[in-house]
């Protein structure tokens, strides 16, 4: 019994690391505020994640704050060129609805949206978190962040399923759930992101190509 409430019980620990995650969400949320710094915010986010998933977490607030002021440049660049392109897949998906549904034309453009539209999603699973992780170019990122999502696919669908059900359960069974609901998502995702980007790391013979171009790791960023 008494080991069941012992502070170094990993279930406390677990827990800790909860509301923890809670309280970057809270960061995250009003650091994202302005729109434009949402990159800036979620690469600061999960900078801290990765490290909670590693058990090197120190400061997190402190740890928050300069991995946002460090990144911000590369990650708002990045965040612009995804909010446009998404912008672009809302409007030509609201177009393409109008348009004949009988026709091939829109059975090919609706066609190539939904690719589109899956390749930007597989390309938000990892572009901020290998900012994270990873010192290199924004053009670099981008090609690896598709890369990545395609070589280790079954991760970037569970990445995307264990958001979705959050997203699910904030807006249809647990509204309060927006206090932490990003921050736990990406937590939880966080230790299947690292088992990738360690992968890379340390061997994946498959992904040679890739450690090349990220093999020079950013010592402020572990």
């Amino acid at each position: 019994m008494n080991a069941l409430f012992n502070l170094e019980n990993p279930v406390f620990a677990w827990i800790e690391k909860a509301v923890e995650s809670a309280y970057l969400n809270i960061l995250w949320f009003f650091c994202s505020l302005p729109i434009f710094t949402i990159g800036a915010s979620t690469t600061a986010l999960f900078t801290v994640l990765l490290k909670m998933s590693r058990d090197e977490e120190s400061n997190i607030t402190k740890m928050f704050f300069a991995a946002f002021k460090s990144n911000f440049k590369q990650s708002t660049q990045a965040w612009l060129i995804m909010l446009t392109v998404l912008v672009i897949l809302v409007l030509d998906g609201y177009v393409t609805y109008h348009l004949q549904p009988e026709s091939i034309f829109w059975t090919m453009i609706s066609s190539f949206l939904i690719v589109t539209a899956a390749l930007w999603l597989f390309v938000m699973v990892y572009l901020f978190p290998l900012m994270a992780y990873f010192e290199n170019s924004l053009l670099q990122t981008f090609k690896n962040s598709i890369v990545v999502s395609l070589r280790y696919l079954l991760c970037t669908l569970l990445v995307l399923a264990i958001h979705a059900l959050m997203l699910y359960i904030t807006v249809f069974l647990f509204t309060p759930a927006i206090v932490f609901g990003f921050g736990f998502a990406s937590f939880m995702s966080c230790y299947l992101l690292r088992n990738v980007f360690e992968a890379i790391k340390t061997g994946d013979l498959a992904f040679s190509q890739y450690r090349k171009s990220t093999e020079k790791i950013n010592e402020q960023k572990q």
